[in-house]
């Protein structure tokens, strides 16, 4: 069961971990799917925040 994250803090934090990054466009908003080691999280946010947040991730980004 994928876990969530509340704020960009804990998005920041879990980044850091991450191994694959899923990128999923609903409408107004994104859902930003992390996998790390112990488990997938996800990250919802409005479609204007979308573009700087995805700016700071560095590894490979898949969009569905």
């Amino acid at each position: 069961m994928p876990r969530r994250i509340g704020s960009l803090e804990d998005f920041r934090r879990e980044l850091a971990k991450a191994t694959d990054c899923r990128v999923v466009s609903r409408g107004e908003s994104f859902k930003i799917k992390l996998r790390t080691k112990a488990a997938l999280w996800t990250y919802v946010i409005e479609a204007a925040e979308a573009d700087k947040v995805l700016q700071e991730v560095k590894i490979p980004i898949t969009e569905l």
